[in-house]
């Protein structure tokens, strides 16, 4: 931005635009990031991507550092990468939502926000952006997204998801192995069926008079 002249509404979109591309581009890894952990192809990924919400991306992306980097030292750095990627998620909202144009002081070189925040009560905090914020703000995703991509290149789909699915696989085999001990345990039915009807005999055995009348019927 130039200091010789009031910034124009062309400059603000300008630099709103750029840290909107910026803040996709470090999306994108994210999703690439959930879709390479869990071993599904581009277009699964952009369907699943799709119906999750950005907080619950984050949320999945920290619990597979967790699990997957035995090392404390780094999990402590991309938790702390992701932590930090969370919170700008209010910064994203701002650009993203709420109406921006140039200030009422035209010697204010920078982009005035109106934020409106209406959680049972009512302000609208006086919010401005200045090409250095602009320049640190989108810096700053720039280096989230390479951070991304290095957690992704400490894991990939099939070494990362096959522990899941034989612990799985696992966990389903031995509920069947549990089920057909207990089937194999059991005599057939029809020894079942036998050995009741015997008892029944013993228990109530049939007189002269029950035999007359079956024979009678």
């Amino acid at each position: 931005m130039s200091t010789k002249e009031p910034i124009t509404l062309d400059e603000c979109c300008r630099y709103v635009g750029l840290y909107l591309h910026n803040w996709a581009l470090m999306e994108s890894n994210l999703n690439e990031l959930l879709e390479k952990a869990f071993g599904i192809d581009a277009l699964q990924g952009l369907i699943l991507t799709r119906n999750i919400q950005f907080r619950d991306k984050i949320h999945i992306a920290r619990t597979i550092v967790d699990l997957y980097f035995p090392d404390d030292k780094y999990k402590k750095i991309h938790k702390a990468t992701l932590q930090r990627i969370a919170e700008s998620s209010t910064d994203r909202n701002t650009v993203a939502h709420d109406l921006f144009g140039p200030p009422d002081d035209p010697k204010l070189r920078a982009v005035r926000f109106l934020v409106v925040k209406a959680k049972g009560s009512l302000s609208m905090p006086e919010t401005y952006w200045t090409e250095k914020d602009f320049t640190q703000k989108t810096t700053q995703l720039r280096i989230d997204g390479e951070q991304i991509k290095q957690i992704q290149a400490g894991l990939t789909g099939e070494e990362y998801i096959s522990p899941l699915i034989e612990a799985l696989l696992n966990y389903n085999s031995s509920k069947d192995d549990a089920v057909q001990a207990d089937h194999h345990s059991r005599p057939p039915q029809s020894d079942l069926d036998s050995g009741l009807n015997q008892a029944t005999e013993q228990t109530n055995p049939q007189t002269p008079e029950d035999q007359k009348e079956k024979d009678g019927d």
